[in-house]
């Protein structure tokens, strides 16, 4: 006989679960300091320790599921093949946060339900990585670094005593580099999602990838242009939103006003660009906040427009006209 008020596994679903970490730091906060850099390495002492460092996360992955094998671990990893959208994704979320360095095949799988295919859950999914990646996965202060930049020469020249700390450089080092490319794919898969033909899903990803460029400096570069790129979106409504989503960027970030003025520079003169797709890109210019701090920024605005205006001059694209057509946006 069940005891009163008591569910079964089979009667729980994953919002009830809690995770139940090793540990209440991030992962980052236990990450030991590198050694000091001995030089440069050579190749092939790149592919030795990557490889040396592949096997050890390895171990480290199977002895971390060994030890895990709890009723709840077992129901949430059942839920990754069986349970509905909803389900799925808090399982793999509950997984992530418990231990991100043992989980980055949870985490791969996770980004592969962002695409345009899978509908439902790419909505549901993209949400959950954005507050995923800024609040539990990516480092606030840094980069990630991939594995060739670390001091490999001085790991490489470490004695058998301190084995136990070169055995964990390697498996954070190593974790960290998967990390950065699994991060990258997904910065891709938002980008891919923002090609869409639906406007809410290209609403979703041009939203998803503005939070995490706020949020995080990781791939600031490539997030930064595939936004700006919306400004050519045939959507009034898309190019709109990212115009205020940029906006937003340079209230929360404005030391970002040259990097972004570079961007939009880039996509003003970009070949076979729209003529709408320029006027989007104006339309932001003339809502940059100037000051006296900012005299460089004005100078380069001021710039950008005298070689737009000439621009026009030689294809004598009659801009004002177009302009009187477009006020309403």
């Amino acid at each position: 006989m069940k005891a009163k008020g008591r569910k079964n596994h089979k009667d729980i679903s994953p919002s009830e679960i809690e995770a139940e970490p090793e540990s209440t730091k991030k992962w980052y906060e236990d990450a030991p300091k590198d050694p000091k850099n001995a030089g440069q390495h050579t190749e092939q002492i790149l592919i030795e320790l990557k490889e040396e460092a592949r096997k050890c996360h390895t171990a480290e992955v199977n002895n971390y599921n060994s030890k895990k094998q709890n009723a709840n671990t077992q129901w949430m990893k059942s839920m990754l093949s069986k349970g509905t959208i909803s389900d799925k994704i808090a399982a793999h979320t509950l997984l992530i946060q418990e231990n991100p360095m043992c989980n980055l095949e949870t985490l791969r799988n996770l980004i592969g339900l962002v695409k345009v295919s899978k509908k439902k859950e790419c909505i549901a999914a993209m949400g959950t990585l954005v507050e995923l990646f800024l609040s539990d996965i990516l480092i606030p202060t840094r980069k990630l670094k991939p594995f060739h930049q670390r001091p490999l020469s001085a790991l490489k020249e470490m004695s058998s005593e301190v084995s136990g700390k070169r055995r964990k450089l390697l498996v954070y080092w190593y974790f960290e580099d998967q990390l950065k490319e699994i991060y990258t794919s997904f910065v891709i898969a938002l980008n891919s999602v923002g090609h869409d033909t639906v406007e809410s899903n290209k609403d979703k990803a041009v939203t998803s990838m503005y939070k995490l460029l706020t949020g995080n400096p990781e791939q600031e570069k490539n997030l930064l242009s595939h936004i700006v790129n919306k400004l050519g979106d045939p959507s009034q409504k898309i190019a709109s939103k990212v115009i205020y989503c940029l906006q937003q960027l340079l209230y929360k970030h404005p030391n970002m006003q040259k990097v972004v003025l570079n961007e939009i520079e880039k996509f003003l003169f970009r070949a076979n660009i729209s003529k709408r797709a320029q006027y989007y890109s104006l339309c932001f210019l003339s809502q940059y906040h100037l000051s006296h701090e900012t005299s460089e920024v004005a100078k380069k605005l001021i710039e950008v427009y005298f070689a737009f205006f000439k621009s026009c001059v030689k294809t004598h694209w009659r801009i004002f006209s177009f302009y009187e057509t477009n006020m309403v946006f």
